[in-house]
């Protein structure tokens, strides 16, 4: 469900979105590729956006994201489907 109401911006907020994207992208959360596993790509697109994510399984027999990647499409490309 979409809201109209504008995402609150407060300093504690700010501060907080930072922590989890440095939480998000350094270690132990992101691992380093082992080019000897497979690899699980788990990928998403919007209307306006297409992200992907690149795991492997760990030796503890967990997921361990390698990679977040994401990017806005041009106007062109948000006329094609999903699909395309």
């Amino acid at each position: 469900m979409r809201s109209n109401s504008p995402f609150p911006d407060t300093k504690e907020i700010r501060d907080a979105f930072q922590e989890l994207k440095t939480a998000l992208s350094s270690a132990p959360v992101l691992a380093h590729p082992d080019f000897e596993t497979e690899f699980i790509l788990y990928t998403d697109a919007f209307r306006k956006a297409v992200a992907g994510a690149l795991y492997q399984i760990g030796e503890d027999g967990k997921e361990h994201p390698i990679l977040f990647i994401s990017r806005n499409l041009t106007d062109a490309e948000t006329r094609y489907s999903a699909t395309e």
